[in-house]
């Protein structure tokens, strides 16, 4: 499914839905554009300035649903099985008094089913898609921020501590990171301090987050963001079932940790061993076996991040 401009064919601006070869039907069911797309056309306020996000809405009717942003400030929602042609969608909200041109994101709390965008270069908002027959659109919240970033989202285990990120960028922005409580837009990082600006930030872009760090790519250089890491206090040492060595201990949830084994606890770092990778389960809860210890009589180990 892309966002195709046809402007020769009655589905200009529409959502287009490929089978696979990838071949497009032609079919109603695979493609749609509102009713008044040729007014959005030649007003420069079509559905082109932001991508399509799949969305499935646990409770809805239907719950398989794709969201479109418009340059018109509008949000659509439609239903993914049968995309409908030209008509009205399964329902639309004006969420925006500006042009709606970068890239959204969706998640999901226990409070429901959520959708962030650059609302303006001064606003960042998300919207609820509520699980009714058809799915309705209700706004979350709006906070001031900005910048031309385009939002990204993290959490701790896909469900749970949900946090928006978004950069300050281009000439209207703080080159700064910020983060956003996912269900409230309640204020998580504002930015830090002069040594988190950044140079040479780019409207529309994002960040990405892995490894417990979250990574942003800019004009010839990354940085790169990490939580302060609590003290690292090994706990729990057992052997395991068939002569397994393991041990844990708790920190920072989503943290990415590496466990390094030497038998001699003088070596330099730069000689001990990767061994594996220390697993978060539950989060903040890691723990790690060695499952094949040395032979030697004495083994050391360290942990540290990433």
């Amino acid at each position: 499914r892309v966002l195709l401009i046809e402007d020769d064919t009655d589905i200009g601006e529409a959502i287009i839905r490929f089978q696979p070869g990838p071949v497009f039907s032609g079919l109603t069911n695979d493609y749609w554009a509102p009713t008044n797309w040729i007014a959005l056309d030649n007003s420069d306020i079509d559905l082109g300035g932001s991508g399509a996000l799949l969305v499935d809405v646990p409770g809805a009717t239907p719950s398989q649903l794709v969201v479109s942003l418009g340059k018109d400030g509008n949000a659509y929602l439609l239903n993914r099985t049968n995309l409908g042609g030209v008509s009205a969608p399964l329902a639309q909200a004006h969420v925006s008094g500006s042009q709606i041109i970068q890239a959204a994101a969706t998640y999901r709390t226990a409070l429901g089913t959520y959708v962030v965008f650059r609302a303006s270069t001064s606003q960042l908002s998300a919207f609820r898609i509520l699980p009714a027959s058809p799915p309705t659109i209700m706004t979350a919240w709006t906070v001031s921020q900005p910048g031309r970033g385009s939002p990204f989202v993290t959490s701790t285990d896909g469900t749970n501590d949900m946090i928006v990120w978004v950069v300050g960028s281009d000439s209207g922005g703080d080159h700064q990171l910020h983060g956003y409580d996912g269900d409230t837009g309640a204020v998580i990082y504002a930015g830090g301090g002069a040594n988190e600006l950044m140079s040479g930030t780019r409207r529309f872009n994002t960040g990405i987050a892995a490894r417990g760090r979250i990574y942003v790519a800019n004009d010839n250089r990354v940085y790169a963001f990490t939580v302060p890491v609590a003290p690292i206090l090994l706990s729990d040492p057992k052997l395991e079932t068939g002569g397994a060595f393991g041990f844990s201990f708790t920190n920072v949830p989503g943290m990415s940790f590496s466990a390094y084994g030497a038998t001699n606890l003088s070596e330099p770092f730069s000689n001990w061993s990767l061994i594996g990778i220390v697993t978060d389960s539950p989060p903040g809860q890691f723990q790690f076996i060695d499952a094949q210890p040395a032979t030697n009589p004495q083994q050391f180990y360290r942990v540290r991040t990433p």
